[in-house]
């Protein structure tokens, strides 16, 4: 009965319109106060790389960021590949004790990361939509507290569809005309190690702008980061080759509601240093993002870019071979969709 208390008030919550970080916070409030935990790190996804973007938490293992980073991206094992893949058949909560079997030694992450913080068992959720991911939870206990059970799980599993909807929201929500800033781009290199080496001088002043504002980075640099340039050096191929490789990129958050774009590649050296780039997103690199925070369909999509660039309906109507009626009924469930009344206020919504 308390958990199902717990669960309504989170939809609840969910419903609100809060924004990314506030919707965060306030549900892991709750949550604490009914599973109980040490520690939490929420990272939300950028759907279209399923790479870690901006993350608020309270965890004791700020400094081992980088090396999980790597380890989820190198060397997944009987942990770190559960529950981030949004087509797992539909099962998006798994706890290490679980997965391990009750031996969290099992888990290179656990052995290296989490147990010489003093952590015991995790539990991690992925908020999945029908097509993508949006975030993931974790939830740490202590060393000596008990492992989380299938009660628990069950009360994220209920959870798991209200507050995906309401993160993806969230993140399709606009960004004030006033919002902002833009520095000069920020380069960083990170090394084999993946530490953060050199960097220009606007790359601290992204840093500090990305900070969240409710519950700050336990560290200088964003772990997603650290997650892009383990992406670029094991992607595709083995680090220190000395190869040109692709570029990879995640969006990013600020506490203003600005994206910031990071874009990682190779430097073409034998080194395996990655070189970092931030920079304002433009509409166009956060277009997709707002489209499926709205949840369009791949027509309305198609509708809301030619709106986007000021075509008319009957323009609009012979590029896509459709009648025009057609196309004001698309436009139509755009304004429903985003919650809009004009063109001009959808394309300030999704552009």
């Amino acid at each position: 009965m308390a958990l199902q208390r717990s669960r309504e008030r989170i939809v609840r919550i969910a419903e609100a319109g809060l924004d990314a970080e506030s919707l965060r916070c306030e549900v892991v409030a709750e949550l604490r106060r009914a599973i109980g935990f040490e520690a939490w790190c929420w990272p939300l996804v950028d759907p279209a790389s399923n790479l870690m973007t901006t993350g608020i938490g309270e965890i004791p293992h700020w400094a081992g960021l980088p090396r999980v980073m790597e380890l989820r991206e190198a060397a997944p094992d009987v942990f770190t590949q559960l529950s981030s893949v949004p087509d797992r058949a539909g099962e998006h909560v798994e706890a290490l004790s679980r997965g391990t079997r009750g031996d969290l030694a099992r888990c290179i992450e656990w052995r290296e990361v989490l147990g010489p913080a003093g952590l015991g068992d995790e539990m991690r959720v992925a908020f999945v939509d029908t097509r993508h991911c949006w975030a993931q939870l974790h939830l740490f206990r202590g060393a000596h507290e008990r492992p989380f059970d299938d009660e628990d799980a069950q009360l994220m599993r209920q959870i798991d569809q209200p507050v995906a909807a309401a993160l993806r929201h969230a993140m399709a929500r606009p960004v004030g005309a006033d919002s902002g800033v833009d520095f000069a781009v920020g380069v960083m290199m990170i090394d084999q190690s993946l530490r953060a080496t050199a960097q220009t001088p606007a790359t601290g002043q992204w840093l500090q702008y990305l900070q969240p504002a409710v519950v700050p980075y336990g560290t200088a640099v964003p772990a997603s980061l650290f997650q892009l340039a383990a992406r670029v050096r094991y992607a595709e191929q083995p680090p220190g080759n000395g190869r040109a490789g692709a570029t990879h990129r995640v969006r990013l958050r600020s506490a203003d509601g600005c994206w910031v774009l990071a874009e990682g590649q190779p430097l073409d050296d034998a080194t395996g240093t990655v070189v970092v780039t931030l920079r304002r997103a433009s509409p166009r690199d956060v277009f997709d993002l707002a489209c499926l925070g709205y949840g369009l369909s791949t027509r309305e999509t198609e509708i809301a870019a030619f709106l986007v660039q000021g075509l008319d309906t009957a323009t609009i109507a012979r590029r896509l071979f459709v009648s025009e009626h057609t196309v004001y009924d698309h436009v139509k469930s755009l304004f429903a969709k985003a919650g809009v009344h004009s063109r001009r206020e959808l394309v300030a919504a999704i552009a």
